[in-house]
Order: structure tokens, then sequence, then C-alpha cells
């Protein structure tokens, strides 16, 4: 079943950072400290350790591979106009990776500013490695990883050590260039080799090493390092355990090479590091993972898959199809679709079964599509020696003392009307004054004998009705806890089924937000996936979506939405879930207003033709449309600026490409015939009208309106013109006598001149009976 307003499905991972706007201020009393807490524990994102290989062969340069395709193709590069292509002109794959890594850290700072991002190399000469020291900006480790330079500690994103990189890579860049164009005699530029001088043949690194190193950045980096931590392997070495084990004393001993690697790759999994592998293929032959790095990573291989029951409970990663160096420029590539961070909007209890939702999972809710904007401004002190950021408070002040006041002394009232009455409904309040006299002059004795039956009140007791005054004020004072379950009627977040129904009752017209995808969440409730994936294939089997009620914030108002199932979708990858739309109240509908005329210019077939040969002509060569490749030019500029402000460079603003601009050369070449043939079809229609020009347009107007004129008797006038009542007239009725009669002004005429006209009018035929003749204004 097809529903037609879900424009997007939901595909690929949801990371970014997270914040939450309490900048309401009836919100901010609220109190609600445990949403916060529930949105940081959900919180994503990247933390990216680039682990390269650093040996001789990583440092050969390779021969020049730059492609027709990525000199021609406009996808190539960014917004700014820099080529996206790594490859060619005798670059090394260490300098490709360090110019990926450059390119990655530039995207991230915009769009993911709060990710991590290191780099370790590994496999350089031991011999600068004897003690801890600080060199160019990149730390070395300690004797415990020989051979190893983390250059980049994985920390948080900053311009001082993009900066630092991309001028170590300009300068790479320019030694390379200087260099002569023939392949034999190009080497790698030495700035490169100075500051990561390759191991010599039988002194490199153990791979169980280097996975100890990384495990090291990582946990330096904290242990609580919250979203998705990933190493990116990048080598061309297939067969690392051919080192002689005899070389370095720690494996001296060892019999299987494979074991310790094994052990610390499990290592990392624990810790929750994935491991992302770049295997890049030499010139002469294809990378062989299946020798070594399958049985590393727990890979599957292309001739048997991994078993599902693997006792060790590890990850299983599958064979990668594309060589290292086209995964690098596809990994840029997704720096330059500048979108949104995806985060998990809310983490909530999905009810349902039972009369009052027996059966509990839980569930997030991720947003499919949102706008891109400007990140929000923020302020900085900058009289010290760093800049600080500034954190501003809301802080209330009594108007009558002039004192701070605290949370507990701030209320809530709603105004009915102007008056400032005192903060009670009911003025003044009788019970109250009733227990009060009671207390200062004793409760009435009642005689003996009496009767069952209520005593007469006495009239100068308060509770007597000719004493009180019952005052309707215009101010209801509330509290917090009041509003509070007033917003949320008394509920916790959650969202409850309430009924199932066909898809043909969720109209098109009632999608008037954007729906959010529903997937399940294991780490609140035990079983929430199987239970989840029960209801998700009942729903697709049955063809029924679900009726629910949806509360998934505190300071958010409750709503029925629907949930229309999605089946998993292996060919984009899109996941099973729901997607919730949320379902417009009575009063959300407005009419529609009629802006389309009721009587419709049909086109003929001719012309019908014709504009079906522009589409053809005008048709994309994929037939299809990715909307990611058309960044915001706005934005772009944007970005543009803000990264030459914080890298200290010159903005150009000549070099930021508009791929939203129409290329009318190309649309004139390929449908320009077809265009003039669409035009020679309109001129042979006799519809076709050209628009009037602003002179006939005035002109048809006062026509219009002359046609329009309010018209009197000449009886009424001519009472009028005798009791001298004709300046109470308005102008229109006196020009529309004016013009039955005959009468004509010379020029513009004002309505003293009417008066005139019309008057002389009278006069000339109360003199003599004839015919009235056209008088004109002298």
């Amino acid at each position: 079943m097809a529903y037609p307003f879900l424009s997007q499905a939901f595909a690929g991972p949801v990371s970014g950072p997270s914040a939450i706007d309490l900048s309401n201020e009836v919100d901010d009393l609220l109190d609600d400290d445990e949403l916060a807490n529930q949105e940081a524990g959900y919180t994503s994102r990247d933390n990216i350790l680039f682990c390269i290989d650093g040996s001789m062969a990583m440092q050969r340069p390779l021969p020049d591979s730059t492609s027709e395709e990525s000199e021609t193709n406009e996808d190539n590069t960014d917004a700014e106009g820099r080529s996206l292509d790594t490859t060619g002109k005798g670059k090394s794959p260490l300098h490709i990776a360090l110019e990926s890594v450059l390119g990655v850290m530039r995207g991230k700072i915009l769009s993911g500013p709060n990710d991590y991002i290191g780099v370790l190399i590994y496999n350089i000469a031991r011999k600068q490695l004897d003690t801890p020291q600080e060199e160019q900006g990149g730390t070395i480790l300690d004797t415990r990883q020989h051979g190893m330079i983390l250059y980049l500690p994985l920390r948080q994103i900053g311009a001082d050590e993009i900066k630092t990189l991309n001028q170590f890579m300009e300068e790479a860049n320019l030694e390379l260039a200087a260099q002569d164009a023939d392949e034999e005699t190009r080497e790698q530029p030495s700035v490169i080799s100075e500051m990561f001088p390759p191991a010599q043949s039988g002194e490199e690194v153990d791979i169980a090493d280097a996975f100890e190193g990384c495990l090291h950045a990582f946990r330096d980096a904290g242990a609580k390092l919250p979203g998705n931590k990933r190493i990116f392997l990048v080598t061309n070495n297939d067969h690392p355990d051919r080192i002689p084990t005899q070389i370095t004393s720690s494996a001296s001993n060892r019999i299987d090479t494979r074991g310790p690697a094994r052990t610390r790759y499990m290592d990392l999994l624990s810790l929750g590091v994935m491991i992302d592998p770049f295997f890049i293929s030499a010139t002469e032959e294809a990378f062989d993972d299946e020798f070594y790095w399958n049985d590393i990573l727990n890979r599957a291989t292309e001739t048997e898959d991994a078993s599902q029951d693997d006792p060790t409970n590890l990850p299983t990663l599958k064979v990668g199809s594309g060589d290292g160096l086209m995964k690098l420029r596809e990994l840029l590539q997704e720096q330059v679709f500048r979108t949104s961070s995806k985060r998990v909007l809310f983490n909530v209890p999905l009810r349902f079964g039972g009369k009052d939702g027996d059966i509990m999972i839980s569930v997030n809710g991720y947003s499919i599509i949102a706008a891109t904007k400007k990140p929000t401004t923020r302020l900085y002190d900058l009289s010290g020696r760093q800049p600080v950021e500034a954190k501003s408070r809301t802080l209330y002040t009594s108007t009558a003392t002039g004192d701070r006041l605290d949370t507990n002394e701030i209320g809530f009232a709603y105004n009915f009307g102007k008056s400032d009455a005192p903060t009670t409904l009911v003025n003044p309040p009788w019970q109250q004054r009733m227990k009060d006299y009671y207390e200062e002059h004793g409760e009435p004795e009642q005689e003996d004998g009496g009767d069952d039956t209520e005593d007469e009140e006495d009239e100068t007791s308060p509770a007597g009705k000719s004493n009180v005054e019952h005052k309707i004020q215009t101010r209801v004072a509330l509290t917090a806890r009041d509003i509070k379950e007033y917003k949320t009627l008394g509920l916790d977040p959650q969202i409850k089924i309430v009924g199932f129904m066909d898809p043909k009752n969720v109209r098109f017209e009632l999608n008037v937000k954007n729906s959010i995808f529903i997937y399940p969440d294991e780490r609140t409730f035990s079983g929430s996936t199987r239970t989840f994936a029960a209801l998700l294939a009942a729903c697709l089997s049955r063809n029924k979506c679900a009726l629910a009620f949806a509360f998934t914030r505190r300071t958010s108002t409750p709503y029925y939405a629907a949930m229309i199932p999605q089946a998993e979708q292996a060919e984009t990858g899109a996941p099973p879930g729901f997607h919730m739309v949320p379902l417009p109240f009575a009063d959300d509908l407005r009419a529609r207003r009629e802006k389309i005329p009721k009587t419709m210019q049909i086109c003929t077939p001719e012309q019908v033709d014709a504009m079906g040969n522009i589409l053809k002509k005008l048709r994309l060569k994929q037939s299809t449309y990715e909307p990611r490749a058309y960044p915001n030019p706005g934005l772009n500029y944007f970005f543009g600026q803000l990264q030459a402000l914080a890298f200290e460079e010159e903005f150009k603003p000549e070099k930021m490409y508009d791929k939203t601009k129409p290329l009318l050369d190309g649309m004139h070449a390929h449908g320009g015939e077809a265009m003039r043939a669409y035009n020679h079809q309109l001129d042979l229609d006799e519809r076709a009208m050209a628009p009037p020009t602003k002179s006939e347009t005035t002109k048809m107007k006062r026509t219009k309106a002359e046609e329009e004129l309010p018209d009197v008797t000449d009886a009424y006038m001519e009472e009028s013109w005798r009791t001298g009542n004709m300046s109470k007239m308005t102008v229109p009725y006196l020009k529309g006598f004016a013009k039955r009669v005959g009468i004509e002004p010379e020029g513009k005429a004002l309505k003293g001149d009417w008066i005139r006209l019309i008057s002389a009018h009278f006069e000339s035929a109360a003199e003599d009976v004839k015919p009235a003749k056209k008088q004109r204004l002298k």
C-alpha cells in the first residue's frame, strides 16, 4: 500500500549532537530535569580515529590516475569548487589518506562540530620514539607502542588542528607540483617522509600493537565517550603476519601470530569501537583480504556467510566491494551533503494490548526530515587570554522592592479582562471568613429540643447571605504544578495504540506535520525488538495502520497520530519501523481559499504534445533527482565565510559555486527546438492574448467604474437643487446624473464643479423649457 504523503523514507544511521531548548519561561519553571537527563543519554555523535599505515609501501607514489570523470563531473567538486578527487599526480597512499583526513575535518567542523577526530600513524621508524616528546604538533606515544605516532589526539575538532594539517598538506602539494612530470623520477614530498619516516623492512609494527595504540587513544579521550566510536583502518598490506616474529621481543615467544590481534580486536569491541577498513589495492594485483584481515576482523568471506549463532557474539563485517581509494573519495563526498544532524527526539514507552496497554516496550523517535538553518549565535568573553563562551541566564526581580525572586516565589496567573483584583476567583472566600468568625466568637449554640433542621442564619453572621458578597475577579492564580497537569493531562510520556484502521482512512490532507520514525530500543526494556517486530509484521500482513495517542515530551501537548508500517528495504537500506504521522484536530483544518478559477482553459492536444516533448528533452540523465547534491547556496555562502574566518583564509565569493542555478545553455541546447515548437502552438491559439499594457489597464478600470456609477431620478436631483442639499450628495451620484443628462466637464472636475454644472443645467431648464444641452466648464 502506497502512502503519497510520505515524502522520504528513513535510511541510514542517526548521529549528531542533541540540544534541549527550554527558552520558554513557563517550561523553565516546570523543573523538567528528567527530560534533560533522558535526552542527554540518547545523544549521538561520531568519534573517528584514522589508523593509517605509514610503511614504505604506503609512501610509494602511485601512477597518475586522474580520470576524465573526475575532471568533467561536477559532483567531484564541493560548493567552493575544490576537487574531491584525491588520486593522481604521483600522490602516495599516505598522502591521499592525510588529504582525506583534512577533508573530513573541514566538513565535520560544520556538520558535526561536537565530533571527535584523531590520527594514528603506525609502521614508523623506531629510532625517533625512544622517549615521549612533542614534535611538530604531533603527540608521540610512549615506548609501549614502538613504531607509532599519535599525530592528532582523539578530541573535539578545532580550528588549530585543521590549520596545522592544512599548512602541512599545502607544503606537500607545493613540493609535489614542483617535481618533474616523469612518473619514474617522481618521489613523495620530503615533508611527509621527514614527519613520518617509514619503518625499515623487518621492523614493521605488529597489528596487535597497532590495535593497542588505538585502544589507548580511545581511553585517553574519555572512558564514557558518547556516540559512535569507529576506527578507519587505511593500509595496502594484505599479508602483515609475514613479518618475522623474532624481530620484536614482545613477539619472540608467540606461536599463533594472529591470536594477540584478535584479542585486541575483542578489547576494542568491548569498548564499543568498530573498525571500518579502507584496503588499498596494489597496481599489479588486487588486495587479498581473505588471507589475513577477514580472520582478524571476523569478516565474512565471499564463499561462505558468517554463522548467525557465533559463540563469541562478535559483529560480523562483510567484505567490501570497493577499493580503499574509492571509499576515501566516497567519504569526502558524504561531507559535501551538509544536512541537519539527525538525532533521537524522544525515548518513550509504547503501550498496546488490553484495555490500558498491558504490553509495554521502549521505542525511539527519529526526525526524518528537517530544514537546515544557520547555527545559533553564541557570545564569547574576549577579555582573557582565551575566548570563553558566555552563558546567559534569566533572573526575575520584584517591581515593588527590586529584590531578586526565587523560583518558588514566582507564580502563574491568567487574566480575564483588565482588572488587577486579588488573585482569587471568588472574593471574599466565605468559607474561610466563616471559619475565622467561629474561631473568634465561638460556634452558635443550638436550643434544646431542636429538630434536625438547620437553624436560621443570623443576619449579622458572615455566613448570612446578606453580608456575603460573591465578586468574580478577572485573574486566576495557578501553580507550576497545576499548569504542568493541565498541559500533560496528568500523564507520563508514552505512545498508546488505541486501535487499528485501513490505510485508506489516512487521507492526504491529514498530513499537516512532518512524520517521526519509530524504532525499538532494547536498552530500556529487554525484548522490545522482538515484540516490535511482531507488531510490525502483523500490521504489514493485514494491511493495517495503527491509531495511537502520542505524548512524547513533558513540555509538549498530547495528540493523536497514525502509525504507518514500513517493511525493511534491503536495496535502499531503509530499516523496518513505523512512520508516526501527527493527525490534526478539528480546529487545525482551515477552509482552503478558492484561487483556481471555476472555468479552466483546456489546452489543445497539439499543445500537450509540444509540452511533452520539452519534458522529454530536459529529463535528468539518471531519471532521478538527488536533493542532497544541490546544497543551499545561501548556507554555503555563510559557511564559506565562517570557514575563512576560522582558518584565517581569504574568502573568495567568486569561487562559490551555486549548483541550484539552472543550466540555461544546456537547456536551450537540448530543448530549444521543442520550446520554439510549443511557442508556435501558442501563437496559433486565438485564446492566447498578450497581457494589456498599463494604460490599457487604467482605461479598462475607468470604463468599468463609469459603467457602475449610481443613478438618481431627475425629480430627486431637482429637489436637492432647489433646497440646496446637493453639497450633501457624493461625487458618484453627481457624476452619474451628469452623465445621464449629457453634462461633460472639460478636464478633471471636482465636486464643486459638478455642483455648478448641474445647477446651471437646472437654471437653464427653468428659464426655457428645452432639451438640455451639453455644458462645458469654462
